[in-house]
């Protein structure tokens, strides 16, 4: 479950993050609410999941408790990527271990590489998975660029950090803001794996990150199913002159596309709502507030 609180890019979208922490914070204690309604053999897992600004939105509301903000909301593990540095509760203490968060229950990664490290029990400890590479310039900017030097600059360096890249008063800081302005430039079917692309890395951390089963051949699917879908999105966006048709978003598709044997089986219904919304309409006589009737 998803709400979209802005339209245009992460880096257009600063304005929004407070109506990003406010929005979150009433969708998971609304989802709270509702498996607390049911049966506890029935009640699914909670997962939580942000990038860029929807990691700053939801780690801010989570994080406040620390650790416990997770149980507070009925979360049981959270990933985040490319969370921004200026992220509170991120800076506040969620890179590393401390009150709010105690030794093995979050874990920060540059790459697949490093959370392979960590045995099966470690990753079963983990509670929350944050995924930021290295040289990604939404992660690492902040207002002290401008005037002291980053830790990200000493040595031994990140990966893909430029071994020549040296700090300067006022440039530095100016240099990554252009970078981070530049940093949603990517090529759609072409994931990589550096920068704010994330696009590589998400198959495998989602199912790392969540702790889910799965096989090599399974993800080697979702990885070819995830780009094809990115490809099919640019061509609504943006199709050729010459293109005869273009397959419609999957809410929009017929049976024919519905039985498309490269296409995921995906629906687009609406939900009737939660339960006092029917209570309210009935009472004011304002019909079906959520947009159904």
């Amino acid at each position: 479950v998803c709400i979209q609180y802005g339209r245009y890019p992460s880096f257009l979208s600063l304005q929004k993050v407070r109506a990003g922490r406010r929005q979150f914070r009433n969708l998971v204690w609304g989802v709270r609410q509702r498996i607390r309604s049911m049966p506890e053999d029935q009640r699914p897992r909670v997962l939580v999941f942000g990038e860029s600004l929807g990691a700053w939105a939801s780690s801010d509301v989570i994080m406040k408790l620390g650790i416990e903000g997770l149980d507070h909301y009925g979360v049981e593990r959270a990933l985040w990527f490319g969370m921004p540095q200026l992220a509170r509760w991120s800076a506040a203490g969620l890179d590393r271990p401390g009150q709010l968060t105690p030794e093995g229950t979050v874990g920060v990664f540059d790459r697949w590489e490093e959370l392979e490290q960590l045995s099966p029990e470690e990753r079963d400890q983990l509670r929350i998975v944050q995924l930021s590479h290295d040289n990604d310039p939404i992660t690492l900017m902040t207002p002290t660029l401008l005037y002291r030097a980053p830790d990200w600059l000493d040595e031994p360096r990140g990966r893909n950090v430029p071994e020549g890249q040296r700090w300067y008063p006022i440039v530095t800081g100016v240099q990554t803001m252009i970078d981070a302005a530049n940093a949603m430039r990517n090529s759609p079917g072409e994931f990589r794996s550096t920068g704010h692309d994330y696009r590589a890395d998400t198959a495998r951390f989602v199912a790392e990150g969540y702790r889910l089963q799965y096989t090599e051949e399974q993800l080697a699917k979702v990885e070819a199913a995830l780009r094809q879908l990115e490809v099919e999105r640019e061509a609504r966006i943006k199709p050729p002159p010459d293109a005869a048709e273009v397959t419609p978003a999957p809410a929009q598709r017929t049976e024919h596309h519905l039985h498309a044997p490269h296409l995921p089986k995906l629906h687009g219904h609406r939900t009737k709502g939660a339960n006092w919304v029917g209570d309210v309409a009935e009472l004011t006589g304002a019909g079906d507030l959520t947009g159904n009737g």
